[in-house]
């Protein structure tokens, strides 16, 4: 499908789907959108898939990209599971090329499987759309990969204050591109966060009492308590070994690795709130 010099706008109802390469069979569906086109989805809390599918044996690949003028608008979101942007949804890959263009989300963009999520800022913009939910993410953690190539990423928060919960990655390939925020409203980077977990140093009494107060904020249930403890004690991976915030955050983060993407998407956004404050992060620029 491409659009260009015209409008394609998805009838709105929370029973609709868009998908680009939706449910296939390991094929690729392609949506491109160029100069003067315009793409209206997910209107009327519609899901929304980038690649895969709402079951387990989604494979197909999809690819959006936007160029020129191109402008897609992903509508505000409904009720689970149609509230998020998938890529990958629950199988196959998804990718957003953004050679320029404006993708405008109401959304938070999400990996449904894996790592099979790409994101390419090349020029385009990803605005946040004034129907997003303040302090949410706008790129949720686990997201896949975001890479910036030589025409660089624009980030539009629109008044709003979003975060992103993933790495933003200088493209190997394409180098030279600058990250510029535009609009008011705060934006708060992953690589922000992972510097002030590290610097605060935390004992078990501490470590405890964060524990219970994520249960309290959502972010874990009664029957993770345990593996989350069991985990600060003793880490899967060496690098957590150091009795910071980054490492006691990273134990739930491992507990959360058995959940289905939404409900660790939604819990994700709980446990950051709560290790923002317990940090200070909320208090820097």
């Amino acid at each position: 499908l491409s659009i260009s010099n015209a409008t394609v706008t998805q009838a709105g109802s929370s029973s609709y789907t868009f998908g680009a390469g939706y449910n296939a069979n390991s094929s690729t569906g392609y949506v491109n959108v160029g100069n003067g086109g315009v793409l209206n989805i997910g209107n009327g809390g519609a899901r929304t898939f980038i690649g895969g599918g709402d079951n387990g044996s989604a494979t197909g690949v999809g690819v959006l990209t936007l160029s020129g003028s191109g402008v897609v608008n992903i509508g505000a979101a409904g009720s689970f599971p149609n509230d998020l942007v998938y890529f990958s949804g629950y199988g196959g890959s998804g990718t957003v090329y953004l050679n320029g263009g404006t993708l405008n989300t109401a959304r938070t963009l999400t990996s449904g499987v894996g790592s099979n999520a790409f994101l390419y800022f090349n020029g385009g913009t990803l605005n946040v759309s004034s129907a997003f939910s303040p302090n949410g993410s706008l790129i949720g953690g686990g997201f896949g990969t975001v890479w910036i190539k030589s025409a660089g990423a624009f980030v539009n928060t629109n008044g709003i204050d979003v975060s992103i919960d993933d790495s933003l990655l200088a493209d190997p390939s394409s180098t030279g591109g600058a990250f510029t925020k535009l609009g008011g409203g705060k934006l708060q980077s992953l690589d922000h966060r992972i510097l002030c977990y590290n610097e605060t140093i935390i004992d078990d009494q501490r470590a405890h009492d964060i524990v219970i107060r994520a249960l309290d904020a959502g972010a874990i249930t009664t029957t993770q308590v345990p593996e989350v403890l069991h985990e600060w004690r003793e880490p899967s991976h060496p690098e957590f070994l150091p009795r910071t915030a980054w490492s006691l955050f990273n134990a739930v983060t491992e507990v959360h690795k058995q959940l289905n993407p939404h409900t660790a998407c939604k819990r994700g956004e709980a446990l950051y709130g709560l290790f923002d404050a317990e940090t200070g992060v909320h208090c820097r620029n």
